[in-house]
């Protein structure tokens, strides 16, 4: 998906950084043995790159810790110096979604680089931390669906767990050839594609999900992601707009609504939405926003509010693999800060 994913590059406050290494307990490997890298992205239920910084952690299949880091602005992390082993990668868990654990190899004579992808889950809610009412619709509550479909979409959503989308659209697309109207294997579906860069069965795939059940939060929220990463902004903020009605508690989909503000030149509205969005995610989960929010601060000159949301931004997440380049931006606009200080 990197290419889905270059328009996201411009819309934050950050770039791209090495995954910060500390090292411990790394396994002793012998004089001269190839050392390698494990790279990997982790990926939210929705499809999209983790833009929330989460902590990843490598350690031995005997549980002993070997190497931890933060996933970067666009879901990324990257162990170096791995001597061959048997190894288990561990996403640990936020407020919203439960701790992710995938086993990995890495054994070969000359040094290379392992891909591992990781795919997260929310948890499971109580009643009483489930949304408002209006967020589910009746059309979902109301839906029957075969035991065939449903065991056929369960098989689609590990193989999305397992980082193979080809696999998982095979049974997705099997699951609605037995239930046309399955709202989450549209909507999962149109993920696996986004995942793949096919924008195209994507955006059907989620227009489909929304014309079944118009009061279903997540294809709004993607497809006003797809929207995003094709410049088209008008769109985006309509389906954004519709998805933060049907999920208020969403911080997400308030970012997203946000940047799609942001875009469209209404910063006021960008601002309150991106600041709702800030208070609806716990740090560190939530962290980003701050990124969108000194950015939309550059935008209006105000080097002052852009410089405390990156320095808070720092506090809250002091080891995000980006963090030596916010560094250095801050850098910049405190020096902005003293000169506009001087001419007021």
């Amino acid at each position: 998906m990197r290419a889905a994913c270059v328009i996201l590059i411009t819309l934050v406050f950050a770039v791209e950084g090495r995954a910060r290494q500390e090292g411990q307990g790394r396994p002793a490997s012998s004089p001269g043995a190839a050392l390698h890298q494990i790279r990997g992205r982790v990926y939210l239920p929705t499809g999209a790159p983790a833009e929330e910084r989460f902590r990843v952690t490598l350690r031995t299949f005997g549980q002993s810790v070997v190497n931890e880091t933060f996933t970067d602005s666009l879901g990324n992390f990257e162990f170096r110096g791995v001597p061959n082993g048997t190894y288990e990668i561990v996403v640990w868990e936020t407020d919203r979604y439960a701790t992710e654990v995938e086993r990995i190899e890495v054994f070969s004579r000359a040094a290379r680089v392992f891909t591992q992808n990781v795919f997260l889950r929310e948890k499971e809610r109580v009643a009483s931390e489930r949304p408002a009412a209006g967020t589910v619709s009746v059309a979902r509550l109301a839906e029957a669906i075969p035991k065939e479909a449903r065991k056929a979409y369960e098989k689609g959503a590990k193989e999305s767990r397992k980082g193979n989308p080809q696999k998982a659209i095979a049974h997705f697309q099997r699951a609605l050839a037995l239930h046309p109207r399955y709202v989450q294997a549209l909507n999962d579906l149109g993920v696996q594609y986004l995942r793949l860069n096919e924008l195209a069965q994507a955006r059907t795939a989620f227009q489909q999900a929304i014309e079944v059940d118009p009061q279903a939060p997540h294809p709004h929220v993607n497809l006003g992601f797809l929207h995003l990463l094709q410049r088209e902004y008008e769109a985006a903020l309509a389906h954004l707009q519709q998805a933060v009605t049907l999920d208020p508690a969403n911080w997400s989909a308030r970012m997203l609504h946000g940047i799609a503000l942001m875009q469209t030149g209404d910063l006021e509205r960008a601002e309150n939405e991106l600041q709702r969005a800030l208070s609806l995610g716990p740090p560190p989960t939530a962290s980003i926003v701050r990124l969108h929010l000194a950015n939309l601060f550059l935008r209006r000159g105000e080097y002052a509010r852009a410089l405390e949301q990156s320095e808070k931004y720092l506090e809250e997440v002091p080891n995000a693999t980006n963090a030596a380049e916010i560094r250095e931006r801050v850098k910049k606009l405190r020096e902005l800060v003293r000169v506009q200080n001087r001419q007021l």
